[in-house]
C-alpha cells in the first residue's frame, strides 16, 4: 500500500507539480523580474502554519464494501498562506479517494483537486484559477504492486490555460518516481516531472524538475532538495528567440503540514540564457500550474 505519510507527495504534486505550494495559489506572493527579463524570482509569504490533521476510523459496510473505512483530514493555513482543506479515504489500508481545496487568503488563487484511485491507475480532474488565469486538467497514474504494496509510476497530466475565457496554452506534464525499501516498505526518494508547454501565439517551452527525498532508516522524510531546468522560445518584436535556464526551488518546513510530510517547495528562482538581450517578463504557465 501507499502509506499514509509517503502518499501525499505522489498524489498532491505528481499531476500539477507547480513551484509554490503544489499548486497555482500563488497570489500571495511576490514576482521579481530583472531588468533583461532573464532572472525571475517568486517568492511565497511567509506565516505561522495553523494546519491541523484529524483522523477517524470505522468498520462498516460502506461505498467499497465491508471493511475498515478511515479518513484524514487536514485543514488550516498553511504556511505560505494558503488555505487547505484536504480529505484522503482509505478502506481496509487502500488509499480510494483524495478531495483538495486550495486558496489564498486575497481569493485570487485557488485550486481544486478530486482524485480516485481504482485497482490498475489513479485519476485526478482538477481545475483552479491565479489571477485572471483560470486553469483546467485531468491525470492519470498507473498504479503498480511490488511486493504486495502499492506504487505509482509514469504519470501523465494534460492542463489547459485561459485567459478571460481564450485557450492561452496547454501543458503535458510526465512524473516519474524512483523509490527505495525502508523498514519493509516502499517510499518515494526522487520525483521528475517534465512539462511540455505549447503558448497558442507559438511560444513554447520545457521544463524539468527534480525533487529528491532524504529519509532516515525508518523512512521518515528529513529533507527535501529541488532543482531543475528549463528551455524555450519566445517571440521577442516578431523574432523567434531561444533560452536555457537553471531553476532552483527552496525547502520549506512545517512539521504541521502530514500530508506533505513536512517539507514545501518555497522560493523559485531561474536564471535564463540566451543571445537575446531581453526575454519576456511573463510567469510561465508551468509556474503557474
Amino acid at each position: 500500500m501507499i502509506d499514509i505519510m509517503d502518499k501525499g507527495k505522489i498524489i498532491i504534486c505528481t499531476f500539477v507539480f507547480a513551484i509554490i505550494l503544489c499548486g497555482a495559489v500563488s497570489a500571495a506572493v511576490t514576482v521579481n523580474f530583472s531588468s533583461d527579463g532573464k532572472n525571475i524570482t517568486i517568492t511565497p509569504s511567509n506565516v505561522q502554519s495553523t494546519l491541523k490533521t484529524s483522523v477517524s476510523s470505522s468498520i462498516k459496510d460502506g461505498a467499497f464494501g465491508y471493511g475498515q473505512y478511515v479518513t484524514l483530514k487536514e485543514t488550516g493555513q498553511d504556511n505560505q498562506g494558503v488555505n487547505t482543506y484536504s480529505t484522503i479515504n482509505y478502506y481496509n489500508n487502500i488509499l480510494k479517494t483524495m478531495i483538495n481545496r486550495l486558496s489564498s487568503s486575497d481569493g485570487l488563487g485557488i485550486e481544486n483537486e478530486n482524485i480516485f484511485l481504482g485497482n490498475n491507475q489513479m485519476v485526478m480532474k482538477m481545475n483552479g484559477k491565479d489571477g485572471n488565469i483560470t486553469f483546467s486538467g485531468t491525470g492519470i497514474l498507473p498504479l503498480y504492486y511490488v511486493h504486495g504494496q502499492q506504487i505509482a509510476n509514469n504519470g501523465v497530466s494534460n492542463i489547459n490555460f485561459y485567459l478571460n475565457g481564450t485557450l492561452i496554452g496547454k501543458s503535458k506534464i510526465t512524473s516519474i518516481f524512483n523509490y527505495k525499501v525502508f523498514d519493509g516498505a516502499y517510499r518515494t526518494v526522487k520525483e521528475t516531472d517534465t512539462n511540455n508547454v505549447l503558448y497558442t501565439n507559438g511560444n513554447t517551452r520545457t521544463s524539468v524538475i527534480s525533487q529528491v527525498f532524504s529519509r532516515n532508516s525508518q523512512g521518515t522524510e528529513t529533507g527535501m532538495v529541488t532543482t531543475g531546468t528549463s528551455k524555450g522560445t519566445e517571440n521577442i518584436n516578431n523574432t523567434t528567440v531561444s533560452y536555457t535556464g537553471k531553476i532552483t526551488i527552496s525547502t520549506r518546513h512545517d512539521p504541521k503540514d502530514v500530508i506533505n510530510e513536512g517539507y514545501d517547495t518555497g522560493t523559485y528562482k531561474e536564471v535564463r540564457t540566451s543571445s537575446s538581450p531581453v526575454l519576456l517578463k511573463e510567469i510561465p504557465l508551468d509556474v503557474i500550474a
